[in-house]
């Protein structure tokens, strides 16, 4: 990792390749609004649908948890202008970017659990997040791989962080950590009115 430049509680990350990721600290309140609401909305196990890379979840909500009424009305809005800042540096722009989100989904994880390596997207404007709900320990990690070199580069994470990424990038979590509770999302970055805060249904 060569880079990473720091403002407040902010950071981006890059190798000397193409991976770029920006690290964010939410606020504790929407961390705690949002596990509340996720947490009536978790699937029971037997509801839990397939998923390759996601391994012996302790629960999960569906993958369009965004558009449930009181999360879309309560935790959307704060969300969004976060994201919309994060974007602003990641795409380079003095302008802040419009946003459609397609997937967002909250997973309980156990020490059984882990995410194998995986990607989300593949449309060049299409970015992924992955927010830190809760976990286990202080600190918890997750290891990108950059699409050129495939270097791994592990990104160590604590409650409240947020971390937007290429949904191309390749990335995995490593199971054997009780408690730890993620929010993942996709969503595309557009200039166009028409996405602006736009929950996709």
């Amino acid at each position: 990792m060569s880079l990473t430049f720091r403002a407040e509680t902010k950071s981006i990350i890059r190798t000397r390749q193409t991976l770029e990721v920006v690290k964010m600290c939410l606020p504790d309140e929407l961390r705690k609004k949002t596990l509340s609401i996720a947490e009536k909305y978790k699937l029971k196990q037997e509801e839990i649908k397939g998923h390759d890379n996601l391994v012996e979840l302790d629960g999960r909500t569906s993958w369009k948890f965004h558009t449930e009424e009181e999360c879309r009305d309560t935790v959307i809005p704060d969300l969004v202008m976060f994201l919309r800042d994060g974007l602003k540096d990641i795409n380079h722009s003095d302008s802040y970017p419009h946003i459609a989100i397609k997937d967002l989904w909250v997973a309980w994880y156990n020490e059984n659990s882990k995410a194998t390596l995986h990607n989300h997207l593949q449309e060049w404007y299409g970015f992924s997040f992955v927010w830190y709900l809760g976990v286990e320990n202080e600190y918890t990690s997750i290891v990108f791989l950059d699409n050129i070199t495939f270097e791994e580069v592990q990104v160590v994470v604590k409650p409240n962080d947020l971390l937007i990424f290429n949904g191309r990038t390749p990335h995995y979590a490593e199971g054997k950590e009780k408690n730890r509770i993620v929010a993942s999302a996709n969503m595309y970055c557009t200039h166009h009115k028409y996405f602006d805060c736009k929950a996709d249904e």
